[in-house]
Protein backbone atom coordinates (compact mmCIF):
# COMPACT_ATOMS: atom_id res chain seq x y z
CA UNK A 1 0.00 0.00 0.00
CA UNK A 2 1.07 3.19 -0.92
CA UNK A 3 1.98 6.12 2.16
CA UNK A 4 1.96 9.36 2.00
CA UNK A 5 5.67 9.93 1.39
CA UNK A 6 5.59 7.63 -1.60
CA UNK A 7 2.76 9.85 -3.05
CA UNK A 8 3.68 13.14 -2.27
CA UNK A 9 6.90 13.56 -4.51
CA UNK A 10 5.01 12.15 -7.51
CA UNK A 11 2.46 15.07 -6.51
CA UNK A 12 5.37 17.87 -6.34
CA UNK A 13 7.32 16.81 -9.59
CA UNK A 14 4.09 16.91 -11.11
CA UNK A 15 3.21 20.56 -10.17
CA UNK A 16 7.09 21.52 -10.69
CA UNK A 17 6.16 20.39 -14.16
CA UNK A 18 2.90 22.11 -14.19
CA UNK A 19 4.35 25.31 -13.45
CA UNK A 20 7.24 24.69 -15.72
CA UNK A 21 5.02 24.25 -18.78
CA UNK A 22 3.02 27.28 -18.32
CA UNK A 23 6.07 29.38 -17.75
CA UNK A 24 7.67 28.55 -21.45
CA UNK A 25 3.42 28.35 -23.17
CA UNK A 26 3.88 32.10 -21.69
CA UNK A 27 6.99 33.11 -23.04
CA UNK A 28 6.48 31.24 -26.40
CA UNK A 29 2.92 32.81 -26.45
CA UNK A 30 4.34 36.79 -25.76
CA UNK A 31 7.85 36.17 -27.84
CA UNK A 32 5.40 35.07 -31.10
CA UNK A 33 3.19 37.88 -30.08
CA UNK A 34 5.75 40.63 -29.95
CA UNK A 35 7.37 39.62 -33.47
CA UNK A 36 3.56 39.17 -34.76
CA UNK A 37 4.68 35.27 -36.14
CA UNK A 38 1.89 33.97 -37.93
CA UNK A 39 0.24 37.05 -37.97
CA UNK A 40 -0.80 36.50 -34.11
CA UNK A 41 -0.65 40.06 -33.19
CA UNK A 42 -2.58 41.32 -36.29
CA UNK A 43 -5.17 38.43 -35.97
CA UNK A 44 -5.81 39.19 -32.17
CA UNK A 45 -6.19 43.07 -32.58
CA UNK A 46 -8.63 42.50 -35.31
CA UNK A 47 -10.57 40.20 -32.91
CA UNK A 48 -9.97 42.98 -30.28
CA UNK A 49 -11.80 45.21 -32.65
CA UNK A 50 -14.89 43.61 -33.38
CA UNK A 51 -15.59 42.44 -29.94
CA UNK A 52 -15.37 46.41 -29.15
CA UNK A 53 -17.80 46.62 -32.06
CA UNK A 54 -20.03 43.86 -30.58
CA UNK A 55 -19.93 45.80 -27.10
CA UNK A 56 -20.71 49.14 -28.22
CA UNK A 57 -23.22 48.21 -30.51
CA UNK A 58 -24.95 45.92 -27.23
CA UNK A 59 -24.54 49.13 -25.19
CA UNK A 60 -26.63 50.92 -27.85
CA UNK A 61 -29.33 48.67 -28.23
CA UNK A 62 -29.53 48.75 -24.51
CA UNK A 63 -29.76 52.44 -23.89
CA UNK A 64 -32.36 52.87 -27.03
CA UNK A 65 -34.53 50.43 -25.56
CA UNK A 66 -34.78 51.93 -21.91
CA UNK A 67 -34.57 55.42 -23.63
CA UNK A 68 -37.69 54.34 -25.35
CA UNK A 69 -38.68 50.81 -24.33
CA UNK A 70 -42.11 51.44 -26.72
CA UNK A 71 -40.04 52.06 -29.96
CA UNK A 72 -37.30 49.46 -29.35
CA UNK A 73 -40.39 46.27 -29.55
CA UNK A 74 -42.08 47.76 -32.02
CA UNK A 75 -39.04 48.01 -34.55
CA UNK A 76 -38.09 44.40 -33.27
CA UNK A 77 -41.48 43.05 -34.09
CA UNK A 78 -41.26 44.70 -37.66
CA UNK A 79 -38.03 43.42 -37.55
CA UNK A 80 -39.25 39.59 -37.43
CA UNK A 81 -42.46 40.01 -39.61
CA UNK A 82 -41.12 40.35 -43.01
CA UNK A 83 -45.26 41.34 -44.11
CA UNK A 84 -45.28 44.87 -41.92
Amino acid sequence: MLSRLDVSPVVGWAAAAGIGISFVATFTFEYLYDNNIFGIQDGLDKAGQKIDEWWSDGKEAVSDFFQNPGESIASGFDAINPLT
